[in-house]
């Protein structure tokens, strides 16, 4: 006992002389709030909050500040810190002493989802990704509480009552503390590569198509290891629970297939890895700087595509995502001709039913993590009473031409006038090159008095010459007055060399 105070006492010591050193090191960050305040251009208030501001946001070497606090914390032996628990298997997991939540509002929007879908003839499926705490709770600290597997039981119960088809991953990952150990990271909230491989295995299963990369041995298992640090352990430090060894998958033969990433008005094309696989993450070993259970597909983005003309199941599927989905959709891509990807947190480009109306995807899953099943955003789709797929036409049989030029930014403006608040479509019959060489085509609604892109899509112009047509869905903002629908000759800013030929253009109006 003797022995810990003096380690203690050492300990704090040695803290005090960090902590003058770090106020030595960013005395810059107090520096311009200081001067506003003494100038009288700011209150005391706000001098208080910018100083805390730039200390959150700016702070030099910050991560050096957080794993010696989380090692002082555990060397104290607390369990808990910084809305952080360590379970009973050293895993961390978030702590909320919140109560259980209500899922009547998810249950109910959820169901009526379920019956739209099958008045248009579509299949859906929910599925419930796994959960850190074990369903027993056997590795759930004594005077932690925790709900959220309470809230699932009920919300899957319910939805089964109500007829809506639900694969809870659950009972597969997380029934013992074993599971939890294989499946999970342990400094972060995410399943892990093998979990996400696993549930990929299940949901090929359960909706009875054609799968060739559901075997394992098709897969080359890569393991990086202490390479990871979640976003769990970022907030106690890679001293409160150490760092996760980094997993990852790729096939060991391979197709073409391209992952377009319009946010980003981008498009990776190429095998696998090419298409899914952000290698920046291996490249650099950056604990605090990367998140690197981002290296399949690069992160959360509003909308996804993949493409693959030669895949096992000539169908589209629509993901409605959250987080788990990263990797499992990057596995999906293999079996499945097109798969777009939702995030409904980030994705205006209309409502998710207006999507699916113009799309006619055949199957759609729903993909949560047991802690966003009753989130708002995750359940409002923009079902309306009656709602069917009824069209305007606006423009049809038009063609245009793009010729080579040295311009990055080669495009025409297509002869449409759109009404503020409306969703539209844009259709193409086909799509030539008839100079250079591009992956994609970017179609776009541009803002020309704040010149600011509002709206972006690529096409894959290789997938493309095995459709009969391609389309683009999008909502026109409330706030727009001067703006057009564009056609790029390649890639956003980089047209340069580039000519096509894009015929039978039609642009419909929801109505």
């Amino acid at each position: 006992m003797q022995d810990n105070n003096k380690f203690r006492r050492y300990f704090a010591g040695c803290f005090l002389i960090f902590i003058c050193a770090m106020t030595v090191c960013n005395i810059s960050l107090v520096k311009k709030p200081a001067k506003n305040f003494i100038r009288a251009k700011v209150t005391f208030k706000q001098l208080t909050n910018d100083i805390a501001a730039n200390y959150v946001k700016k702070l030099n070497r910050k991560d050096i500040f957080i794993n010696l606090n989380g090692l002082f914390v555990r060397k104290c032996g607390k369990i808990t810190h910084n809305n952080i628990v360590v379970l009973n298997n050293n895993m961390l997991n978030d702590y909320s002493k919140s109560k259980k939540r209500d899922t009547k509002y998810s249950v109910s929007s959820v169901t009526k989802f379920n019956e739209w879908l099958k008045s248009q003839n579509i299949s859906f499926v929910q599925i419930v990704a796994p959960y850190k705490v074990t369903t027993s709770k056997d590795n759930l600290p004594d005077g932690i509480e925790d709900y959220v597997n309470d809230e699932v039981d009920d919300f899957v119960a319910e939805l089964s009552n109500n007829g809506v088809r639900t694969i809870d991953l659950r009972q597969l990952m997380s029934t013992n503390i074993d599971e939890v150990n294989k499946y999970f990271y342990r400094t972060d909230h995410h399943w892990n590569t093998d979990a996400a491989f696993l549930a990929f295995q299940k949901i090929m299963k359960e909706i009875n198509l054609k799968a060739k990369y559901t075997k394992e041995n098709v897969w080359e298992r890569n393991e990086i290891k202490d390479w990871f640090l979640g976003s769990q352990g970022k907030r106690v430090g890679t001293w409160f629970a150490g760092t996760d060894s980094l997993v990852y998958y790729n096939p060991r033969s391979d197709r073409e297939m391209s992952c377009i990433v319009p946010h980003h008005k981008s498009i990776f094309k190429g095998d696998f890895e090419k298409a899914n696989i952000r290698k920046e993450y291996i490249r650099k070993k950056n604990y605090f700087g990367y998140n690197a259970y981002c290296i399949y597909i690069g992160g959360d983005y509003p909308l996804v595509h993949h493409r693959n003309s030669r895949a096992t199941n000539d169908k589209r599927l629509l993901i409605i995502k959250d987080s788990f989905t990263l990797p499992l959709q990057a596995f999906m891509s293999t079996e499945f001709t097109e798969i777009d990807v939702i995030d409904p947190r980030h994705y205006r480009n209309s409502s998710v039913a207006e999507y699916i109306l113009w799309t006619r995807p055949d199957l759609v899953l729903k993909v949560n993590a047991p802690i966003g099943l009753t989130a708002k955003e995750y359940n409002e789709f923009g079902v309306k009473d009656g709602m069917n797929h009824n069209k305007k036409v606006l423009l049809s049989n038009c063609s245009i031409i793009l010729k080579a030029n040295e311009s990055n930014y080669t495009h025409k403006k297509l002869p449409v006038n759109l009404i503020v608040g409306k969703t539209y479509k844009l259709d193409i019959g086909s799509l030539n090159l008839t100079k250079g060489k591009t992956d994609g085509i970017s179609l776009m609604l541009f803002d020309f008095k704040n010149k600011k892109i509002i709206r972006h899509e690529i096409l894959d112009v290789e997938f493309e010459k095995h459709k009969d047509s391609s389309s683009w869905t999008f909502k026109m903002p409330k706030e727009m007055s001067d703006y057009g629908l564009l056609i790029y000759s390649g890639v956003y800013g980089k047209t340069k060399g580039i000519g096509i030929e894009v015929n039978d253009i039609a642009v419909f109006e929801e109505i």
